[in-house]
């Protein structure tokens, strides 16, 4: 009776102990795969913040050649 009660023990035991470890194989996979997403998605959001500051100095800087042209020819002017 003991002995009987002992397998049946074990085995309930074996049984929990691999729906535990499949459990914790799809959560935690799942969890990996959600915090691949939201670090694409940020990634996405540093790079497409990078090409705006990129263009805006890009922008200055062509204004800024404007602005020397411009004081350029308005001294060849004076002349």
């Amino acid at each position: 009776m003991k002995h009987e009660t002992f397998e049946l023990i074990g085995r309930i035991g074996e049984r929990l102990t691999v729906a535990l470890v499949a459990f914790m194989v799809v959560f935690f996979g799942a969890w990996m795969i959600h915090d691949h997403i939201d670090a694409t998605e940020r990634w996405e959001d540093v790079e497409r913040i990078f090409d705006e500051r990129k263009e805006a100095e890009r922008q200055r800087a062509f204004e800024a050649s404007l602005d020397n042209f411009a004081r350029k020819n308005n001294n060849n002017d004076n002349r």
